[in-house]
């Protein structure tokens, strides 16, 4: 069951499970169980994902934005997650909110800050 191959995760020995036993663990990890502080809990999450990508690159999908909201939510150093987060969308945004702030659009959320988030929708 889920307990068994955890304990063998955290010996180091990953195995390809069930989604739902993976994400498990990865909630687990969210919550800091089994490690006693955000970055330490922020390691672990970051090695299991690596590994276990290995084995089902469905997992890419989810992890990668929990990680950034795990760094964003414990204040952790944002290097922690720039190689492996795409913020290129969160960039422009900031980009459009300081050209409408400039061009003087930013008190109407008409300009192109809205138009850009209209878009992504």
């Amino acid at each position: 069951g889920y307990f068994s191959w955890r304990t063998h995760v955290r010996k180091g020995q990953i195995e390809k499970t069930s989604l739902s036993f993976a994400f498990v663990y990865i909630y687990e990890l969210i919550n800091c169980v089994g490690a006693s502080t955000p970055q330490e809990c922020f390691d672990l999450l970051y090695a299991f994902w690596i590994k276990y990508r290995e084995l089902d690159p469905e997992i890419d999908r989810y992890v990668k934005s929990w990680l950034r909201d795990f760094v964003i939510y414990h204040d952790l150093s944002p290097a922690l997650i720039e190689s492996i987060v795409d913020t290129s969308f969160e960039l422009a945004l900031i980009v459009a909110q300081r050209a409408e702030s400039v061009a003087g659009y930013g008190r109407k959320r008409k300009g192109l800050h809205a138009q850009i988030l209209n878009s992504a929708i």
